[in-house]
C-alpha cells in the first residue's frame, strides 16, 4: 500500500495549488481519476437516452473539461485525445444511424 505524506506540502496558497501538489504527489492520477469519475456519472445520467448518445454526450463534456485540465498541466494530453476520439466516433455513429 502506497502512502502519500501531504502534510509537508510547501507553498500551498489555495485549493488549486493543493490539487496540483496532490496530483504531482500521486503521479498525475488524482485529476485523471476525477475525470474518469465525472465521465461515469455523466454516462449513467445520460443512459436514459440511447447508449451511443450517452457515450457521445459524456465524452464531449469531459473533453471540454479535459482541455482546461491539459492547459493547467494537471492531466496528460492522452486523456484529451482519447475523449476526442470517443466524441468523434460517437458523432459518426449517430450520423450514420439517423435515417
Amino acid at each position: 500500500m502506497v502512502l502519500y505524506n501531504l502534510s509537508g506540502i510547501e507553498n500551498v496558497t489555495g485549493l488549486g495549488s493543493f490539487i496540483g501538489a496532490s496530483n504531482d504527489a500521486t503521479g498525475g492520477l488524482l485529476v485523471g481519476l476525477f475525470l474518469l469519475t465525472i465521465f461515469i456519472v455523466l454516462l449513467l445520467a445520460f443512459i436514459k437516452y440511447d447508449f451511443v448518445r450517452a457515450v457521445t454526450g459524456s465524452s464531449f463534456i469531459c473533453f471540454i473539461i479535459s482541455t482546461f485540465l491539459v492547459y493547467l498541466d494537471w492531466i496528460n494530453i492522452l486523456f484529451m485525445l482519447i475523449l476526442l476520439f470517443l466524441t468523434a466516433g460517437g458523432g459518426l455513429l449517430l450520423y450514420l444511424k439517423e435515417d
